[in-house]
């Protein structure tokens, strides 16, 4: 084609050095001139055209078109207006027109010219085409549709009406026929990307992800370098949980596309998925430092700053959020959740109703809420507001989770121990099945002479509390494996049931059955009222007792309590079960011998140790054994809610538990005994945060007691 314009030009050119004054060979190179994108001269040879010929339409039209073409648009509309007042029914003029109008961001001006050319051309397909984009791009889809429609039919064979006319179709959430459209679209053109690539978010609509998967990356076979393709590609994988794939797909629309700030910012999202935030947090800033702020970048941004414990910048980014979008319920929504980390719950409420508000069917937000109304003891409500998000999405694993915590802590065994199987799909929860699924056995048929194999899957107090069911299993007539964490392996061979006791990651895999220990009450049926309560069931080794007993020396005539006063601080629920030791330091005026049951104690509680009076022996605690050796030497533990009050229960020993005003689930509500440990006595705030209230109420029980006399 080149060549042939250059012959073409060659001939033009010796016309006008025969006759400079030769209009046609004039006007035919410059619009030549204007093709090859010279556009320099070539508006100099049209000018010179005009000049010699001041009416001539088809001349101001295409200096008009060149003048465009070089984005000098005002002079281009110029000549562009006055073709078309000289060429009345020629309807490629005011088509242009509005082409032009629309590159000067003139959207209902270029309308307005598209319809004048449809008054002279009906069927004019180009019309149709750019009025249709202009109605899709306002939000306007079922105009733009029957503009489409029209365009199809004045064009048949034209394989971008068809896929037109499939992208309105979508638009107006009728993806079956925009899928048929497409794939007409790709039967008159099969390498047509972006049918390709339409088709596969229609067949996501749909649900239909293996087609949609084999679409797009028909998409990419046909156009590898096609950073769309990639894209939406990842959202595919993302949608079905396939963070890590969904993460290289980004990436690699990034490295064709590096300013592709949609693909910045569902990688962000994909990295959120993935428990990145950091990473998140640098793509949604990309995104906000490139095109300025937008509520849905910031709203993501500050879910990523909460994730981080940065509340404070996510409140922020939250409140700006609503400041631009005022309506943004998922907004709201975050802004709530960052207000419940703050435990400013009453302020969470309010964001959360708003949220509601906004979309009724916004089953997050009913989670969300759930947990500040919880946090204030407003239980019935929380369990309400997850019952309506379950109705929502009944599929959602960490709703059904919430749920199902929710009925333990109400004790409703029953549908409890059911919902709480749920944690097995939920990611957050971190756990997998380390055994074979296909051996599961949750209590139905018959065991006797087979092997079982229980398996601890949480923390070590959740393993010391359900271990206890491995005699239940023994009474069905099987044989007993329990594998467990290894701090809790030597206590664990004392337990009644249990022939063999391994680490995790040593059971052998010869095993007829096996059972995680947080499914055992499922398993059994168990009720408030069935609960297996009998204590002891693990016993503190003799020689460990007896050589406790030497460590602590003779007794003074004081009683002996243990204390422990924090759990891991990696809990997620840290900074309301664990209390500062300073808190504790009333209880020094007890006339008793304090010993610490504490492991691995924190910079400032060391500093109150010595306040305390308290004895240490936090280097000879080297397993849980050891702690029980200890323990068997004490007349009283009070702890907060952490493996201690486990293995003083299991051992049937005096245990006070110090509890937050929204306690973990196996401490049910405003009881101070507890079922599954008969020597436990329950103190729990009365109000978020209280711990001097329950110091208050020990010293009076303390007082009170045998352990310590009046």
């Amino acid at each position: 084609m080149a060549g042939r314009l250059g012959e073409a030009e060659l001939h033009y050119r010796r016309a006008i050095a025969l006759h400079a004054a030769d209009f046609d060979a004039l006007h035919l190179l410059g619009v030549c001139r204007s093709q090859q994108g010279d556009f320099r001269q070539a508006i100099d040879l049209l000018e010179r055209c005009i000049a010699l010929n001041p009416g001539a339409g088809p001349a101001m039209a295409n200096l008009g078109n060149a003048l465009q073409d070089a984005g000098r648009f005002e002079e281009a509309r110029k000549w562009i207006e006055r073709a078309t007042g000289l060429m009345p029914g020629n309807p490629d003029l005011p088509a242009n027109h509005g082409n032009l109008l629309r590159r000067m961001n003139r959207t209902e001006d270029a309308i307005r010219s598209y319809r004048s050319a449809l008054a002279i051309d009906p069927s004019h397909p180009g019309a149709l085409q750019s009025l249709g984009d202009c109605l899709r791009n306002l939000g306007r889809p079922g105009e733009a549709l029957s503009c489409f429609q029209s365009a199809a039919a004045a064009a048949p064979d034209s394989a971008q009406a068809r896929y037109n006319l499939g992208v309105a179709l979508a638009d107006l959430d009728r993806p079956r026929e925009a899928i048929d459209q497409f794939d007409a679209a790709l039967r008159l053109r099969a390498d047509h990307v972006d049918a390709l690539r339409n088709r596969g978010i229609a067949l996501m609509r749909l649900h239909r992800a293996d087609e949609a998967l084999h679409s797009l990356e028909r998409a990419i076979q046909v156009q590898p370098d096609s950073a769309d393709a990639h894209y939406t590609r990842a959202n595919l994988l993302r949608e079905l949980g396939r963070y890590d794939d969904a993460l290289a797909a980004y990436d690699r629309a990034l490295q064709l596309a590096p300013n592709h700030n949609d693909a910045h910012f569902n990688r962000g999202i994909a990295l959120m998925r993935l428990d990145r935030p950091v990473e998140a947090l640098a793509g949604f800033d990309h995104v906000l430092a490139t095109t300025g702020e937008d509520a849905e970048t910031l709203t993501n941004r500050g879910s990523a700053f909460g994730e981080l414990g940065r509340h404070e910048e996510a409140l922020r980014d939250l409140a700006r959020a609503l400041e631009l979008e005022p309506g943004n319920p998922a907004a709201y929504n975050n802004y709530g959740v960052a207000l419940n980390r703050l435990d400013r719950y009453h302020e969470a409420l309010a964001s959360f109703d708003r949220a509601l508000s906004l979309n009724a069917r916004f089953d997050k937000a009913y989670a969300n809420r759930a947990i500040a109304l919880s946090e204030l003891g407003r239980h019935t409500q929380a369990l309400d507001d997850l019952e309506q998000a379950l109705a929502i999405d009944p599929d959602n694993p960490m709703v059904q989770m919430s749920e199902a915590i929710a009925r333990l802590r109400a004790g409703d065994f029953a549908r409890g121990w059911r919902a709480v199987e749920a944690r097995w799909r939920e990611k957050s929860t971190g756990l997998f099945h380390r055994h074979d699924p296909a051996r599961l056995w949750l209590g139905e048929g018959e065991v006797r002479g087979s092997t079982v194999l229980l398996h601890a899957e949480q923390g070590l107090g959740d393993t010391l509390q359900f271990c206890r069911y491995a005699l239940l299993v023994a009474a069905r007539g099987a044989h007993v494996w329990l594998e467990a964490q290894a701090p809790a392996l030597r206590l664990l061979e004392s337990l009644a049931g249990v022939d063999r006791v391994f680490a995790h990651g040593d059971a052998p895999t010869d095993y007829d059955w096996q059972l995680p220990l947080m499914s055992l009450p499922l398993a059994f049926g168990t009720t408030l009222e069935t609960v297996p309560s009998r204590a002891p069931y693990l016993a503190a080794a003799a020689p460990i007792v007896a050589d406790w007993s030497e460590v602590l020396g003779a007794r003074s005539g004081r009683p002996r309590i243990g204390l422990a006063w924090s759990g891991s601080p990696t809990h997620k629920n840290d900074r309301r079960r664990s209390v500062p030791l300073a808190t504790l330091l009333p209880l020094a005026a007890v006339d008793a011998e304090w010993i610490s049951l504490q492991v691995g104690v924190r910079g400032q509680d060391r500093q109150e140790m010595g306040r305390m009076g308290l004895r240490t022996f936090d280097d000879r605690l080297t397993d849980l054994a050891q702690t029980a050796g200890l323990i068997e030497n004490l007349d009283l533990v009070v702890t907060v809610d952490t493996v201690i009050a486990h293995v003083a229960g299991a051992l049937g020993r005096p245990v006070w538990v110090m509890l937050p005003f929204n306690p973990d689930w196996r401490w049910l509500l405003e009881r101070s005994d507890s079922p599954w440990y008969p020597t436990a006595r329950l103190f729990r705030q009365a109000t978020p945060g209280d711990w001097s209230g329950v110091v208050s109420d020990i010293l009076r029980a303390l007082r009170d007691s045998k352990v310590v006399a009046a």
